[in-house]
């Protein structure tokens, strides 16, 4: 994912990363729920790359490979911890920009 070329090579790359560290889900349906989850926010993902593709994705590949690390050694615990900072931190940096579910507001009018 670091050298991904563009945004929609590194969003593919994110994706196959993540589906790997869920691969060893046992119970169809919390696969079924890990992907309907994860198809609902993909916008959500793609906006956040966007946003901090010019500085803050340093941060994201660190929290990749801290991750991975994690899940060599069978740690999860920490790799679960080190997924809840990854995801709050997208979620914080999205809620700093309202207009990107703006659009979420006009649809229920």
């Amino acid at each position: 994912m670091k050298h991904a070329p563009d945004l929609e090579t590194f969003m593919r790359l994110d994706r196959e990363f993540h589906w790997i560290t869920y691969s060893r889900v046992e119970t169809n349906s919390l696969t079924h729920l890990i992907e309907r989850l994860w198809n609902t926010t993909q916008p959500y993902r793609r906006v956040f790359m966007k946003l901090v593709r010019s500085g803050g994705i340093e941060v994201t590949h660190l929290e990749h490979e801290l991750l991975l690390e994690a899940i060599k050694r069978r740690d999860s615990e920490e790799a679960e911890s080190i997924l809840h900072g990854h995801i709050r931190r997208t979620r914080i940096e999205l809620d700093r920009h309202p207009e990107v579910f703006a659009h979420e507001f006009e649809k229920s009018d």
